[in-house]
C-alpha cells in the first residue's frame, strides 16, 4: 500500500538539522555524515543523530533533576509520556504487520533471482527472499506484529501487547542484526519502547510466570485524574489505532 503521505515528509527534520549533524560527525568521530537517500535506515548520519540526541537528553535530565529536586514523583508525566511511547511503538508495529500480513513487504522472489548463484547475494537479500518464498510465513509473522500494536492501543491491554512487541521485535532486531539488514536502529529502538512500558510491571511479571505467584493488576498509568476523561482517551486511541492501520506504508526491501 502507497502511504498517504509524501516520501520526504519523514525526512524534512533531517534536512534541517543536517549542518548540525555533519558538524558534530566530523567534531567527534571523524567521519562524513552526510545524509543520503539511500533507502537504508543505519546510515552515519543517524547514528550522529542519535548520539546528538542522547546527548541532548542527558544534560535535560540533569538539569531537570538539579532544578525539581524536591518533587517526589512525575506521575502525569510518566502516564503521557508512557502514551507517547505505545502510540509510536503500536504504529511501527501495525505498519510492518500489515506489509507482511497482506504480504507485500517481502516478495515472492522472481525466476531470474532464483537463477542467480547463492554467492553472488547479500545476507541481507538471503533472509528477505527466505521469508518472502513463503507467504504463508510472513502472514504469521505479520499477524503477530499485528497483534502487538493492536492490543497497545488499548489502556487495558497495552502490557500484553508491550510483551508481544518486545518478543516480537527483539526477533527482528537479532534477524537484523545478524543478517546485515540496514533498520537496526530503528528495530533497536522498539525494542527499548517495549521495555520501558514493560519495566514498570517487571516484578509483577516474574510472580507470574518464573515464581507462580499472584501478581498485581498490570495497569497502565491514567492520563488524566477523571475517569470519564481517561474513558474518553481510551476511544480516542482505539480510534487512532483504526486509522493508523489504514495508512500503513510498505517498508522498502533491501538492495
Amino acid at each position: 500500500m502507497a502511504s498517504v503521505l509524501p516520501e520526504r515528509m519523514a525526512l524534512w527534520q533531517l534536512g534541517l538539522l543536517s549542518p548540525v549533524i555533519e558538524w558534530a560527525g566530523r567534531t567527534f568521530f571523524g567521519v562524513d555524515a552526510v545524509l543520503r537517500n539511500t533507502g537504508s535506515g543505519d546510515q552515519t548520519a543517524f547514528w550522529v543523530l542519535w548520539f546528538l540526541i542522547a546527548a541532548v537528553a542527558v544534560t535535560a535530565a540533569a538539569v531537570w533533576s538539579a532544578v525539581d529536586r524536591r518533587r517526589r514523583d512525575h506521575r502525569r508525566l510518566w502516564a503521557w509520556t508512557v502514551l507517547g511511547l505505545r502510540l509510536a511503538l503500536g504504529g511501527q508495529m501495525l505498519a510492518y504487520g500489515f506489509a507482511k500480513l497482506i504480504p507485500v513487504q517481502m516478495a515472492q522472489p522472481p525466476l531470474a533471482t532464483l537463477l542467480e548463484p547463492y554467492g553472488e547475494f547479500s545476507p541481507a537479500s538471503v533472509l528477505w527472499m527466505q521469508v518472502g518464498s513463503s507467504p504463508v510465513y510472513e502472514m504469521i509473522l505479520g499477524s503477530v506484529e499485528v497483534l502487538g500494536g493492536i492490543l497497545l492501543f488499548c489502556s487495558r491491554t497495552a502490557v500484553l501487547g508491550a510483551l508481544v512487541s518486545f518478543a516480537a521485535m527483539s526477533q527482528v532486531l537479532i534477524l537484523n542484526l545478524t543478517f546485515d539488514v540496514p533498520v537496526k536502529i530503528l528495530s533497536l529502538h522498539l525494542v527499548v519502547f517495549a521495555a520501558i512500558l514493560l519495566a514498570p510491571y517487571a516484578r509483577g511479571l516474574a510472580d507470574l510466570f518464573v515464581f507462580g505467584r499472584t501478581s498485581r493488576p498490570l495497569r497502565m498509568p491514567p492520563l488524566f485524574a477523571r475517569a470519564d476523561l481517561n474513558r474518553r482517551a481510551g476511544w480516542v486511541l482505539v480510534i487512532l489505532g483504526s486509522r493508523r492501520s489504514r495508512i500503513s506504508g510498505r517498508p522498502s526491501a533491501p538492495k
